[in-house]
């Protein structure tokens, strides 16, 4: 019985641990890496995605399907990622009250849905900070492609090969739009998906491909802004690390500090004592 329950408990630990495991080794293509997920316009065709991609594709879609259900009895507006942390909650309760017992579904579907909440959060957390960090160099290629007379089409082709990581794959994404016969103002929309960072350098591409808006000078105040934001940023995590230091220094450096200091002398000076 014990082995019955022990090859449960393990079963239902598996499902649950690959349910909350990033599915980045999934995606390790060159063809699918840093894709943004947007939808396709009428007369587009994507890439054809390798092996690995597709069965994450397969996985993200099934997760989103059975958590689609519950939130749209709750009349909730669909949201992918939302209905994809759902189906992970309820999928890991359902294993683990098959597998083990009912009673510790509940506490399973709200671990389950604290931990994906967590991860998404540190997930768009690190992507905003990556894109704060890219963008002013960014910004200064368009302004050294731009001041070389090069037009907003043949800006964002010369830009897009070079410029940081994250936003290399979307200029790439947004080159792939344009040669399938997407208006470049129309895919440029797909820098809004980087987040509110990259909004001020996305309206003055749109502005400059749709009404012939001068680029210079909105680029140039949009560097200044970014780079004062991630000057900003960096004083800010500056300050903050004395405070993260604290938790190794207490937990860590402390303990050590008095096995090996204090803990000695103590035991030599108890041996000394006389009953």
């Amino acid at each position: 019985m014990s082995a019955v329950a022990a090859v449960a408990g393990l079963g239902a630990a598996l499902t649950t641990g690959l349910l909350l495991a990033p599915t980045g080794w999934l995606t390790r293509v060159r063809v699918a890496r840093h894709r943004p997920l947007v939808p396709v316009r009428p007369g587009e065709r994507r890439a054809p995605l390798g092996r690995p991609a597709r069965a994450h594709h397969r996985l993200a879609t099934a997760l989103e399907s059975v958590g689609r259900v519950p939130r749209a009895r709750l009349g909730r507006v669909p949201d992918r990622h939302a209905d994809r942390r759902w189906g992970q909650a309820l999928l890991a309760s359902g294993a683990v009250s098959v597998l083990v017992s009912p009673v510790l579904a509940p506490v399973v579907l709200g671990g389950v849905w604290a931990a994906s909440v967590l991860r998404h959060r540190s997930q768009r957390v690190r992507r905003e900070r990556a894109v704060r960090g890219a963008l002013p160099d960014a910004v200064d290629l368009f302004r050294l492609a731009v001041g070389a007379g090069l037009s907003v089409h043949q800006a964002v082709d010369a830009v897009a090969p070079r410029a940081p990581a994250p936003i290399d794959a979307t200029l790439s994404e947004v080159r792939r739009r344009v040669g399938v016969g997407v208006r470049l103002g129309d895919a440029l929309d797909v820098l809004d998906d980087l987040g509110d960072p990259v909004l001020p350098l996305a309206a003055a591409l749109r502005g400059a491909a749709r009404y012939g808006t001068p680029l210079g000078p909105s680029l140039e105040r949009v560097g200044a802004d970014a780079r004062v934001l991630r000057r900003r940023r960096a004083e800010e995590e500056a300050r903050r690390l004395p405070v993260q230091l604290l938790f190794p220094l207490v937990v860590c450096v402390l303990p050590a500090f008095g096995l090996l200091a204090v803990v000695p002398l103590l035991l030599a000076s108890l041996g000394s004592l006389s009953l």
